[in-house]
């Protein structure tokens, strides 16, 4: 009786929550609100600028040159150098670091919802 519960626990477990499959990996899935979505974003951009760095020895110009353009497909919210809503996270030098930002859901630059990632110092991020 014990091993037929331990049985069903297991394969409860293997199935997931309420019998349903594991979700798809994609950022739909993971992230519930854009500003998540735009977060996460920035943070792997962050790490992907950080690389650049390292390996050039100058931040890029733009985000643009950190992965090829064909990266996120046609839609250009599914495009990881765009936020959630499909404008461009911008990349501008801050310090010895820099600072990517989104210009968040009403789109304009420097307003009280824009998404912010400061990197002050790149060396730290891995």
């Amino acid at each position: 009786m014990r091993l037929g519960t331990l049985t069903t626990i297991a394969l409860l477990i293997t199935l997931g929550c309420k019998g349903h499959p594991p979700p798809i990996d994609t950022d739909k899935e993971l992230f519930r609100t854009p500003e998540a979505l735009t977060t996460a974003r920035e943070v792997n951009l962050s790490k992907w600028i950080a690389d650049y760095l390292r390996e050039k020895r100058h931040l890029p110009i733009s985000t643009r040159e950190v992965l090829p353009a064909s990266a996120g497909g046609g839609d250009s919210a599914d495009n990881p150098l765009n936020d959630a809503w499909g404008h461009p996270i911008m990349l501008t030098s801050y310090g010895r670091g820099f600072e990517l930002r989104s210009s968040g859901p009403d789109g304009a630059p420097n307003t009280s919802d824009d998404i912010v990632q400061r990197v002050p110092d790149p060396s730290s991020v891995r």
